[in-house]
């Protein structure tokens, strides 16, 4: 939910969602719960004290969000687990508990905590982003515990699937151009655009997208799901003029340009009856064009989570 796909050191990465009643701003990267710096680190007493008792109401109900569709052997799912007090608003959750049914399935690979800042209240806390490793095909548990509250996830995880989808590419480029900066940046950057056609007569929902070129490789990434309706043509992705808004792109902040070869798209679909399938494309970087001003806009609130 708060992956930031692009190969580029932006900032924390910040992002509004809507759970329950609340609207929460995510702010990534805040930091680790195994290692607190000095700044926030509790001081000892100077002399014996009675226990002082925290202010922080304690979790009555949890909450797994994020990559919760199925997964694929190999790949990083990332998920956000929430916490929240009798009275609705959200609690610290970075202290939390995972649990794996089977972790040859799917097991917890890394927790950082980022901040939560609830708009409607006005209060922040911190909850917890989990980076789960699956391995093998199987279904697995999660479950996410904080003090005595606790949810629980089913996870599917299988292989790339072997049937060819009926989608078809109808192009597929990757696009360099050198960002437009307030100041005179060198950034270049290599953005992939797939445009896919549904010509069947039932709907087809793109589940994840892998693109690589030289040096380059997005892993697999994961939208949610992206439906085309029959007779649909549409590009996948687009690109949005804020360069950091953007998930499935490649930045070079040196300027250095990528050497020449391939670009590749992997893509799983998922068709009507419920059956998954895949689609393959090679195509060409096509070098400095005029940026923005004449790429595909991006899709309005789609994100893509990453490895």
């Amino acid at each position: 939910m708060c992956e930031r796909a692009s190969s580029h050191p932006a900032a924390a990465a910040r992002r509004i969602v809507r759970l329950g009643g609340s609207l929460l701003l995510l702010a990534c990267g805040t930091g680790d719960r195994s290692a607190p710096s000095a700044a926030t680190a509790p001081s000892p007493p100077t002399a014996p004290t009675q226990p002082v008792q925290s202010a922080e109401p304690t979790a009555t109900r949890v909450q797994i969000a994020g990559e919760t569709g199925d997964g694929l052997v190999g790949r990083t799912r990332s998920l956000m687990v929430f916490a929240y007090a009798a009275d609705g608003r959200p609690v610290r959750s970075d202290g939390v508990d995972i649990t794996s049914s089977d972790p040859e399935v799917s097991t917890l690979a890394r927790l950082t905590s980022v901040s939560v800042r609830d708009l409607t209240r006005g209060t922040t806390t911190y909850a917890a982003r989990l980076e789960l490793a699956e391995g093998k095909a199987g279904e697995a548990t999660i479950t996410a515990t904080v003090g005595a509250a606790s949810a629980s996830l089913r996870v599917r995880v299988t292989h790339v699937p072997d049937r060819v989808s009926s989608m078809v590419v109808d192009s597929f480029v990757v696009v360099e151009y050198k960002d437009v900066c307030a100041w005179d940046c060198p950034y270049v950057v290599y953005a992939p655009l797939l445009k896919l056609r549904n010509p069947t007569t039932e709907r087809i929902t793109v589940e994840m997208v892998a693109f690589s070129m030289p040096g380059h490789d997005t892993g697999w990434c994961n939208s949610g799901g992206i439906d085309y309706a029959p007779g649909e043509r549409a590009h996948l992705n687009g690109i949005d003029p804020y360069l950091w808004a953007n998930d499935l792109i490649f930045v070079h902040l040196d300027g250095a340009r990528a050497p020449e070869g391939p670009a590749h798209a992997r893509i799983v679909v998922r068709h009507a009856d419920g059956s998954r399938a895949r689609l393959e494309a090679t195509g060409s970087i096509h070098r400095i064009v005029n940026g923005p001003a004449v790429l595909p806009p991006a899709r309005p609130g789609v994100g893509w989570w990453c490895p």
